[in-house]
């Protein structure tokens, strides 16, 4: 016998009763003998295993896994692109993450009971993207004549736009400005924003 897709209902013990029926043949007669046997099953309960599937997060944030399943005795995690990283808790934190440490996290849940030795498991997996922060520098042409052409500009590594803004009221999205005849109001210090996406998340850097 098979029961397919069995429950911890289906815990307990069960009996098999073999018979033999027997013709004698000196007396003409049915003989019927059976024999009996029992043993107990044990079905480990499996809950669901919930995780938060997607996680996008700044650099240099602090990324906070998570993972519950009802009736889980031990948890185990790891992730497919930190090697280094294995954690037993349910629900570990890693501070101050960085790109590298993107990717697939996988964790484990165990399930045992007190009728059996067996060790029952269930998994998921949630994605990490860190979005990286990297370092903006400015170029300026620094002190200029009025009337003259003050130009500046940034760079940041993977940069996907940038945010300027300085004295009488300039703000653009350029990585490369240009204040055409120039007067002494656009004197002053200015401020860059490097910024960098993934998906609905953006980070930026900020430089003078």
């Amino acid at each position: 016998n098979t029961i397919n897709n069995v429950m911890p209902a289906a815990t307990g013990f069960y009996s098999l009763t073999v018979t033999n029926a027997y013709l004698a043949p000196t007396y003409q007669q049915t003989l019927t003998c059976s024999a009996t046997a029992q043993m107990s099953a044990a079905v480990v309960p499996v809950a669901p295993l919930a995780v938060t599937p997607f996680f996008t997060l700044c650099q240099n944030s602090n990324l906070a896994l998570t993972a519950a399943a009802v009736g889980a005795t031990s948890y185990s995690w790891a992730s497919s692109t930190v090697p280094q990283f294995t954690s037993t808790l349910q629900n570990p934190q890693i501070n101050n993450v960085a790109p590298i440490q993107s990717g697939d996290y996988s964790v484990t849940a165990y399930y045992t009971s007190p009728s059996t030795t067996l060790v029952c498991t269930s998994t998921a997996v949630t994605n990490v993207s860190v979005v990286p922060r990297n370092p903006v520098t400015p170029f300026s042409s620094a002190n200029v004549c009025q009337f003259t052409s003050g130009t500046f500009s940034a760079s940041a590594l993977g940069a996907s736009g940038y945010q300027w803004f300085g004295p009488n009221g300039f703000n653009s999205t350029n990585q490369v400005n240009t204040i055409t005849n120039i007067q002494p109001v656009s004197g002053g210090n200015y401020s860059v924003n490097a910024i960098f996406t993934i998906g609905t998340v953006s980070c930026t850097t900020t430089s003078y």
